[in-house]
Order: structure tokens, then C-alpha cells, then sequence
């Protein structure tokens, strides 16, 4: 399987640049001018002054100061998608992700099978002293609640329910620009996770597996891990089923992905570890009893199991074990797949 990096990252560039809702999310990178003095949320004009002093922050790359310029603005009633937007830009900013600096770095370097693991270690390094990680979970909040006007969205896809940014774990309730912009921020959170816990050697590759791997080594991280990979290839998937011409024949690489993983969660589900080329869980190795254990005891299919919605939720592994087994899956398949996970280095 290839993933024709390149040109799928070339024809998603020129889809933003000629799409004028798009313009929201560059202008971080493009807004001059000066803020208005009046900065009460309760008025348009105080509205507008916050989202420019925003915008003029992360042109100067002041992305903390973003952060705390936009927030009461975003959990206010007055939020919408353009500030939904804007405060996903501003935690991207803290979490390093750099529009063009991205595209720039997924244009120059591989991103086919494994080696999209060791290009996204190399794009976002981080440690347990920054806070990039968790910047990239507040962005991510705010995309999946960027959505299209007549999203209907469902008790099972809904997420954050009961805010005044409740959003949806469904790409296609959501707009173009936010699975777009989902699909960057996705990126960051697995590499900074990387870099934390696979402690990468200098050609990216992993030296240590990373931790996830059982029922019980599931936290927030390792959860929110496995929900950036599944937002990761969904959001990306939907921007090229929402376009045309040769991206969209680009689709099919993505499909292989999610089937590829589609069968880690099944792997996860049964408490299998997984092995190379085997395609039914009977014949998988016992490794995680807790997740053995539970799909006898709940009746769980886990042979046709697709992965669940709420595993593309970063809180979702906290009240239901199915996602949570899905997502040791996911890591396991991402630590030891030859072709499509994150090898390992000396």
C-alpha cells in the first residue's frame, strides 16, 4: 500500500487556497492591523475586537497570549464556527502546528505506510514540560464542533453535550475546513505522544513501544492517542470524498488505512495481540485477559467489529470498555504492523 504523499498533499493545499471558507483558519498566518478598544463579548464590536487582538496575536506567533485572548470568548453563548475556528488556530499554534510549515515538511519528506509515524516524530517534537499535547486536545474540541449548518447529529456521535460547543464525532457533520484543519492537528497530537513515550532515535523510528497496550495501561493518553489516529484518516478521508478530480482518487489509500484499522480494533476487542498476515481473531495470541474476558462475558462480535464511534472521542475509553479494548488494539497494531506502523529503531 502507498500513500501517495506528494501529490495528495499538493492537492489539498490548492483545494484551501482557492476555498474562500477557508480563509478563517490562514488568516493567522496572513491578519495585520489593530485591535478596537472595546472588548465586551457582549457586543458585536467587543466581539470583533477579541477576534482581531486574536488574530494579531498568532501573526505574531504570541500563541498563548491567542489562547487566553479567545477562550471566555469561545465558552460564551456567543461562540460560532468562525471563533471555533480561531481558537482551534490558537491552541494549534501552542501544540506547533504552522500551516505552511506543515505542508511544507508532508510535501518534503515520506508519509506511505510506517514512515508516517517517524515523519510526524520528526514534525512535533515534544516533552512533559511543554504543553503541546494538551493544546492539541483543545483544538481538537473546537473542530469537532466546527460543524455544517443542518448537522443533525445523534446521541452516540454526539461529544461535549451539554456546552455551548457540542460537536460530533461524524466527519461528515462537520465542515470542510475543520476536518482539514482536524487532519493537522490529529497529526500533532500523535507525534508529540511519540516523542513522550517511543522515545524516537535520530531517524524517528521508535526504540521503546509505546505503553498503551492493554486494558488496563489505557489513560487519557493513550486514548486520546488511538482517537487522533481514527480523526486522523477519517477527517482527511472526508476532504477528499468532499472534493474532486485525482485527489479524490486518493480516497482508496485512506479506506485500506481504516480497514487496517478496523482490524486493530478488532484485534483489541478480543484481547489479541496482533500478527502479521493472521485475519481472524480466533488465531491471534492472548495477551490482554481484560478484554478477553469482557467480550465473553458481554457477547462482543469482535470478528466483524468495526471500530466505534466513540473511539474517535479522547475521553471515550473513560466509561466504555469496548472502546477502550479498541484502542490497546490500535496501539498494538500501531507498534507492530511492518508496513503500516511506527517501526522500530536501534
Amino acid at each position: 500500500m502507498k500513500f501517495q504523499s506528494r501529490k495528495v498533499v499538493i492537492d489539498l493545499f490548492n483545494i484551501l487556497i482557492h476555498k474562500k471558507s477557508f480563509l478563517g483558519v490562514l488568516s493567522l498566518l496572513f491578519v495585520f492591523g489593530c485591535a478596537a478598544p472595546d472588548a465586551d463579548m457582549s457586543t458585536e464590536n467587543g466581539r470583533e475586537a477579541i477576534i482581531v487582538t486574536t488574530n494579531n496575536l498568532l501573526s505574531n506567533n504570541q500563541c498563548t497570549d491567542a489562547v487566553q485572548t479567545i477562550e471566555d470568548l469561545y465558552d460564551s453563548t456567543h461562540v460560532n464556527n468562525e471563533i471555533r475556528l480561531l481558537r482551534a488556530s490558537a491552541h494549534g499554534c501552542v501544540a506547533g502546528v504552522n500551516f505552511l510549515e506543515v505542508i511544507n515538511d508532508l510535501t518534503e519528506n515520506e508519509i506511505a505506510g510506517s514512515k508516517l509515524w517517524e515523519t510526524l516524530a520528526m514534525m512535533f517534537p515534544s516533552t512533559s514540560l511543554d504543553q503541546k499535547v494538551e493544546s492539541s486536545w483543545y483544538a481538537t474540541d473546537a473542530l469537532l464542533a466546527t460543524l455544517d449548518s443542518g448537522a443533525i447529529v445523534t446521541d452516540e456521535q454526539a461529544v461535549n453535550s451539554g456546552t455551548n460547543n457540542e460537536g460530533s464525532l461524524e466527519p461528515k457533520d462537520r465542515t470542510t475546513d475543520a476536518n482539514l484543519y482536524l487532519f493537522l492537528v490529529s497529526m500533532s497530537t500523535i507525534g508529540a505522544l511519540e516523542n513522550r513515550h517511543g522515545e524516537p532515535d535520530s531517524n524517528y523510528q521508535k526504540t521503546t513501544d509505546l505503553p498503551w497496550t492493554t486494558f488496563e495501561e489505557v489513560d487519557t493518553e493513550g486514548c486520546s492517542f488511538a482517537a487522533s489516529v481514527m480523526n486522523l484518516f477519517d477527517s482527511l478521508g472526508q476532504v477528499i470524498a468532499d472534493s474532486s478530480g485525482d485527489l479524490n482518487s486518493s480516497l482508496e489509500t485512506i479506506e485500506v488505512i481504516q480497514e487496517g484499522l478496523n482490524w486493530a480494533c478488532r484485534l483489541g476487542c478480543a484481547g489479541v495481540d496482533y500478527i502479521e498476515g493472521v485475519e481472524d481473531v480466533e488465531d491471534g495470541v492472548d495477551l490482554d485477559l481484560s478484554c478477553t474476558n469482557k467480550a465473553d462475558e458481554n457477547g462482543w462480535d469482535c470478528q466483524n467489529l468495526e471500530c466505534p464511534i466513540a473511539l474517535r472521542n479522547r475521553n471515550g475509553c473513560a466509561d466504555d470498555d469496548l472502546v477502550k479494548c479498541s484502542a490497546a488494539g490500535v496501539v498494538r497494531f500501531i507498534n507492530n504492523s511492518e508496513s503500516l506502523g511506527w517501526n522500530s529503531g536501534s
